[in-house]
C-alpha cells in the first residue's frame, strides 16, 4: 500500500537486511499503529563502482553507470513489507529503496517531527562510534527523534520496570526528550519515570518519588528535586493523565542510565551536547541498552535545531527529500 504522506510526523525505519534489523522494523510498525502515523520503510544500495586500466596499468575506479538496485535489495525491502503486512495489515505503509552510503541518504529523507527507527548491529557502540556507524551518525545529525532498537531485549527487571525513562540534566536539551517520553506514555497508557543523575561517586543512591500519591520510597529527597519539579510542571499539565515517577540518583551518568533500561519499556535522552566528543553518555548507554533508546532533536534554538516532538507550532526546516 502505498501512501500520500505529506502531513506531519511518519514513522521512518532503516531496514539492512541482517537479522538486527528485524525487531527495528516490527517495533516501527507497532509505533506507527499506535501514533496512527505513515509508515516508511527504506534500504540503502550502493552499485558497485566499475573500473578501468590507466595507460600506467593502474587500475582506477569510475563513476557507475545508473543502474537498478540488485535483486538482493529489492529483496530486502520485500521481506521488510511482508514482516509489517504479517503482523499490521491496517496501518498505512510505503517502501522505498535509496541510493548512497545509510546515513546521508536517510538524513535526507527524515524530516522534523518523524520518528527513526533504526536497527542496533552491535552491542558495542564505542567501537561503532569511531568506526562512524550509521547509528552513530544519525543519532547525532538526524533532523528528529532517532530510536535505536537492540536485536535483542534481555529477560529481567529493573528499577522503572514498564516505564519509559526520561533522562533530564536541566539543560534546554531535556525539553525535546521530555515532549517525546510524554507523548509515548501517553500514547501507550505506560507510566513514566523521569530521572536525574548527578555526576558523584560510582555508587548509585537517590529517592524516587510516585504521583500522585506522593510517596517517598528513600527520603531524605535530594536538592535536584526542584529541577525535577520545573522541568516537569509544562509536561504534566499538558499531559496529566500520564503516571510520573521522579527520581534523583547519584552516580556514574552512563551507568546509572544502562541501569534504568532493565526492564522498562523505552529510555529517552537529550540530543548530545558535545557531538564532537569521542566517547558520549549515548554511545555508553546504547552499549547496555535492555531496552530501545530514543535520542529527542535538538532544542529548536541550537545549530541542529527541529521541531519538538508533540509540540505543534515549534517550526522546523525539513530537508529535500529524495525517492
Amino acid at each position: 500500500m502505498d501512501v500520500d504522506d505529506a502531513g506531519p510526523g511518519r514513522i521512518v525505519v532503516g531496514v539492512d537486511g541482517t537479522e538486527a534489523g528485524w525487531p527495528a522494523v516490527r517495533w516501527a510498525a507497532e509505533e506507527a499503529a499506535a501514533h496512527g502515523r505513515t509508515l516508511r520503510i527504506y534500504h540503502c544500495w550502493r552499485p558497485a563502482p566499475r573500473a578501468y586500466s590507466s595507460p600506467g596499468g593502474a587500475v582506477l575506479p569510475v563513476a557507475a553507470s545508473p543502474v537498478a538496485p540488485s535483486r538482493a535489495a529489492v529483496a530486502v525491502l520485500t521481506e521488510a513489507l511482508r514482516v509489517v503486512e504479517a503482523e499490521r495489515p491496517d496501518i498505512p505503509r510505503a517502501a522505498h529503496l535509496l541510493e548512497g552510503f545509510p546515513a546521508a541518504a536517510l538524513r535526507a529523507v527524515a524530516r522534523p517531527g518523524d520518528v527513526l527507527v533504526l536497527g542496533l548491529r552491535e552491542r558495542n557502540r564505542v567501537a561503532a562510534r569511531f568506526l562512524g556507524s550509521t547509528a552513530s551518525d544519525l543519532l547525532t545529525h538526524a533532523p528528529c527523534a532517532v530510536v535505536a532498537v537492540p536485536p535483542r531485549i534481555p529477560v529481567g527487571d529493573g528499577p522503572f520496570t514498564g516505564h519509559v525513562v526520561v533522562a533530564v540534566n536541566g539543560s534546554a536539551h531535556s525539553a525535546p526528550a521530555l515532549g517525546l517520553g510524554f507523548a509515548e506514555a501517553a500514547t501507550h497508557h505506560w507510566p513514566l519515570a523521569v530521572v536525574h543523575v548527578e555526576r558523584l561517586g560510582s555508587d548509585v543512591i537517590g529517592a524516587t518519588r510516585r504521583e500522585p500519591r506522593q510517596e517517598a520510597e528513600v527520603v531524605p529527597f535530594p536538592n535536584d528535586y526542584p529541577l525535577l519539579r520545573d522541568a516537569l510542571a509544562p509536561w504534566r499539565e499538558r499531559y496529566p493523565d500520564v503516571a510520573v515517577r521522579q527520581a534523583a540518583l547519584r552516580g556514574a551518568v552512563p551507568d546509572v542510565l544502562a541501569d534504568s533500561t532493565a526492564g522498562a519499556r523505552l529510555v529517552v535522552l537529550g540530543r548530545p551536547r558535545h557531538p564532537w566528543l569521542p566517547v558520549r553518555v549515548v554511545d555508553l548507554v546504547l552499549g547496555r541498552a535492555g531496552c530501545p533508546v530514543a535520542v529527542a532533536p535538538s532544542p529548536p534554538s541550537t545549530p541542529h535545531g527541529t521541531g519538538v516532538p508533540g509540540v505543534p507550532g515549534v517550526p522546523g526546516v525539513p530537508p529535500v527529500e529524495h525517492h
